[in-house]
């Protein structure tokens, strides 16, 4: 195996079309085809980082796959001594999956408790990381999040501001009516292009001010998305990785598969995860400020669903239909969002053929 030339494919595309099997399909096909391969998975959702909420978030580890613990976690605690992965990789900050025969890793799921923070910009720095310390020879990142698919490829100046912890303490005195009049005057560009779950969320809004009051040029993400030349950045930044293909996955029947799996997750118990996460966590979207607790593990699709059917305000019928309702509208969202992006090669998820991308990876 050629370790000069690493390859890095995103697999992006709306919920539901079963991304991640394919991402560990096409990783076991390689190891099988190339012995002596390393296969690095990547998970670029947001949500999914929670460990606590992992039915809820689809964070859908294979049964088979080993957890690796920190170097941290393991000076209390035996590790399983033939695992395939390097130390290099071992000694990464967070947790990690990986396979039990094949040298297959997986990363940025189930890493987290609820209450602790993630963002893009963690994101990239768990992603750098894993490329420059990683004697991989493929990377796959597989995740609805499409800022973060995009981050990697064209990172945004704006992660480069630094927290401001005093003009954070004064924001927080605000109300929301009030951050959103700060952040239209200051950056009205920034205001108007925001989904209402961003526009009513304080913490962000707080943030996206802390942006165009830093004294460094603001620069919106948005500006450079249709640049042909953005998935080359990475490659820029990270010379020994070689992006190859965006492959965008869809399907006819979005609509039924998000119903059933919407079913499957309440056969596997998430109103009852849901239920201890609340009672684990009861105040994480009481306080906003920069050293407690966030509010983004609750903001995952049908937790509030769920909540309400705890609380008895809406029947089992109801709640089916209304996470259903929400899941199919993020499904349009992300359609929407990535079709306005250039290089992405779209197929439907049943005639994608794996066998057919792995004779195009160059070794």
């Amino acid at each position: 195996m050629n370790n000069s030339k690493y390859q890095f494919i995103s697999i992006i595309g709306q919920t539901a079309t079963g991304k991640t099997d394919k991402a560990f399909e096409l990783a076991e096909l390689w190891c099988k085809k190339n012995p002596e391969a390393k296969v690095t998975v990547i998970s670029a959702d947001s949500k999914q980082v929670y460990k606590e909420l992992a039915i809820l978030t689809g964070a859908d580890v294979p049964e088979s796959f080993i957890l690796n613990k920190t170097k941290k976690e393991k000076n209390n605690s035996s590790f399983e001594k033939n695992n395939k992965t390097s130390n290099n990789t071992q000694n990464l900050e967070y947790p990690f999956f990986s396979h039990p025969t094949l040298s297959i890793s997986l990363h940025g799921t189930s890493i987290l408790t609820g209450n602790q923070d993630w963002s893009v910009g963690n994101f990239h720095k768990l992603t750098t990381k894993l490329v420059k310390n990683s004697p991989t020879d493929l990377f796959i990142m597989v995740g609805g999040t499409g800022l973060y698919h995009q981050q990697i490829y064209s990172p945004a100046e704006t992660m480069g501001v630094p927290p401001n912890l005093e003009l954070r303490k004064k924001l927080e005195e605000k109300n929301l009516e009030e951050l959103q009049e700060i952040l239209k005057i200051k950056n009205s560009e920034k205001l108007t292009p925001m989904n209402n779950s961003d526009k009513n969320n304080p913490r962000r809004l707080i943030r996206a001010i802390e942006i165009a009051n830093s004294t460094q040029e603001f620069k919106e993400i948005e500006k450079n998305s249709d640049n042909k030349n953005n998935s080359t950045a990475f490659a820029r930044s990270n010379p020994k990785t070689k992006p190859l293909l965006q492959l965008g996955l869809t399907t006819t029947d979005i609509e039924e598969k998000i119903h059933q799996r919407v079913l499957k997750r309440l056969e596997q118990g998430v109103v009852e995860e849901v239920l201890e996460f609340e009672k684990k966590y009861p105040n994480l979207d009481k306080d906003n400020s920069d050293n407690k607790p966030n509010i983004i593990a609750k903001s995952a699709l049908g937790y509030k669903e769920i909540i309400l059917f705890i609380k008895k305000e809406i029947s089992e019928e109801q709640l089916i239909k209304l996470w259903t309702t929400a899941e199919l509208q993020y499904a349009k969202r992300q359609t929407t969002w990535w079709k306005k992006r250039s290089g992405v090669e779209w197929v439907d998820t049943a005639s994608i053929s794996i066998p057919e991308i792995i004779a195009n990876i160059e070794v």
